[in-house]
């Protein structure tokens, strides 16, 4: 975190001022106080940052496939993510391991509750986020070619070696072209036939029937 890491510094730099400008023990801690800052300040940063990067990682590796399923897209899933799962595997994970452990005993419910606590939280931070103006977006549903060809483009990357590595990669935007390319339906008809879109100039009209069959 650039934020903290020029904190740290500061403190450092304080420090090292107040070494070299007196000659008392006072001077000498202060400036151990501020190493041993910024010292720990460094590596929270690192590990903040390398959650993050985990979870982007992953959401760019999984998002197309979501996107593509439920023709929705989450504007701010990366956010949600970093509130959210490091709880899950701090919290939520050993807990249930802990109720498991602790069921020949009848005292299950002490892990639970902490399940719970931390299984609240996730869903508060889902309730927020979504409810972030603009949070989601629609995307068209692709053509039944563009997964296949993203999936075996992505697991061509992931092991092969070498400049091989670049066969998955165009493969990888040659299916966002195809994705690019795909048009929505004049016409939607819902699953049961009660509601149907007629795409027009200003628009989709949607239109209910009174009868579920058609």
């Amino acid at each position: 975190d650039s934020g903290v890491d020029s904190a740290a510094r500061g403190i450092g730099w304080t420090g090292f001022s107040d070494v070299v400008c007196s000659d008392d023990r006072i001077g000498t801690g202060l400036w151990w106080d501020a190493v041993c800052g910024y010292v720990a300040a460094s590596k929270m940063g690192a590990d903040c940052l390398s959650v993050v990067l985990s979870l982007a990682v992953a959401g760019f590796a999984t998002e197309p496939f979501a996107t593509a399923h439920f023709n929705q897209i989450a504007h701010f899933g990366l956010l949600a993510n970093v509130l959210s799962v490091p709880l899950m595997g701090i919290v939520v994970m050993p807990a249930a391991v802990l109720a498991v452990c602790l069921a020949p005993l009848w005292l299950w419910g002490v892990g639970l509750w902490f399940v719970d606590q931390g299984l609240q939280w996730i869903l508060f931070v889902a309730r927020k986020v979504a409810s972030i103006e603009g949070g989601v977006g629609h995307v068209v549903l692709p053509s039944a070619l563009v997964l296949p060809i993203l999936g075996i483009s992505l697991i061509w990357i992931a092991l092969w070696q070498g400049r091989g590595r670049l066969v998955g990669r165009v493969g990888v935007f040659f299916a966002f072209f195809l994705w690019a390319q795909t048009t929505q339906p004049t016409v939607l008809v819902a699953d049961s036939g009660a509601l149907i879109g007629l795409k027009g100039a200003d628009g989709r009209t949607l239109r209910a029937l009174k009868a579920v069959g058609l």
